[in-house]
């Protein structure tokens, strides 16, 4: 059923017992409330649960954990991340990956993406699209339960399964990203921001290429007055990397060209548009076959001649 009423699953209310996610941990959790009596006041869902506001993040009452967390270093006075680069970032991943610790959230912020129109007990009430940030770095967001569909498809894959699929399209980006640099088509600069822009595209959306090209098509052009995700979407991933402390978070690429063959050259941004209206446009004509999709960069880079 479709209609002008119908709500959109980011802006829906969240509510007791609905999950959490954090892009550092290992599980999801429940959200909970601790007002007496059973939360603020307000009843939402199927069930009949306690609605949250804005003022509900803190850890080990509302935000429970997520299982193992493997946080990047922290500064023992803060608490706060330390980003880590080169040969330091390479070995601090090979260990956290064996010494995963226990999860213990450190939040001092509250919920991001709120609706100011309801306040209930004064705050505003927290919904689907909304965002918490760990001084560990991980971004804790609100697990979409997607309906179920009967498509024969196959089952949800793994976090395991996710993650090593990101290692493989991250590979190809890079090994096509190399090329390109070696044959000048592409400068070291633009060759690095394409690497890290998309790998961080990729981070966010968790695996989901379609929403990562987007992304980084996105962030060729800052957004403008389209965009290929979303306002909302763009928005999050914007704050990703300032939580994150990525250099990408300010960087700019409207100086960034590929150049051709023939002595041609193209803005990167008109590029990746370029490249992603054909991508979608193909998507759209094979659509219900077997056809996966693929990196936006590997995809420019492989039809750029």
């Amino acid at each position: 059923m479709s209609g002008s009423n119908h709500i959109q699953p980011d802006n829906q209310f969240v509510y007791r017992l609905i999950s959490a996610k954090c892009s550092y941990g290992s599980m999801n959790h429940p959200l909970n409330v601790a007002e007496a009596g059973g939360g603020h006041g307000v009843l939402f869902g199927p069930e009949a649960q306690p609605v949250l506001n804005a003022n509900d993040w803190r850890p080990d009452v509302n935000v429970i954990h997520f299982g193992d967390c493997t946080p990047r270093e922290q500064n023992i006075e803060t608490g706060e991340a330390v980003e880590k680069k080169g040969f330091e970032k390479f070995w601090s991943g090979v260990v956290e990956f064996f010494t995963a610790q226990k999860c213990a959230p450190i939040i001092d912020q509250v919920w991001y993406e709120t609706d100011d129109r309801y306040l209930i007990d004064g705050a505003p009430v927290l919904l689907m699209k909304g965002m918490l940030f760990c001084k560990r770095g991980g971004i804790i967001t609100i697990e979409v339960t997607e309906p179920e569909n009967n498509d024969g498809e196959g089952a949800e894959k793994t976090q395991e399964q996710v993650q090593a699929d990101m290692k493989q399209a991250n590979a190809e980006v890079e090994a096509s990203v190399d090329q390109a640099l070696a044959e000048g088509k592409i400068d070291a600069e633009t060759a690095q921001f394409m690497k890290d822009g998309y790998s961080e595209a990729l981070q966010f959306a968790n695996g989901d290429i379609d929403m990562a090209n987007q992304l980084f098509a996105d962030l060729t052009t800052g957004g403008g007055d389209t965009y290929n995700s979303s306002e909302v979407q763009f928005d999050k991933f914007k704050l990703y990397l300032q939580h994150n402390d990525s250099p990408l978070a300010e960087a700019g690429c409207g100086s960034m060209k590929l150049s051709d063959s023939s002595g041609g050259s193209v803005a990167l941004g008109d590029a990746v548009a370029s490249t992603l209206a054909q991508s979608q446009k193909s998507a759209q004509e094979s659509k219900g076959t077997d056809k996966q999709a693929v990196p936006i960069i590997t995809d420019m880079l492989n039809h750029l001649t």
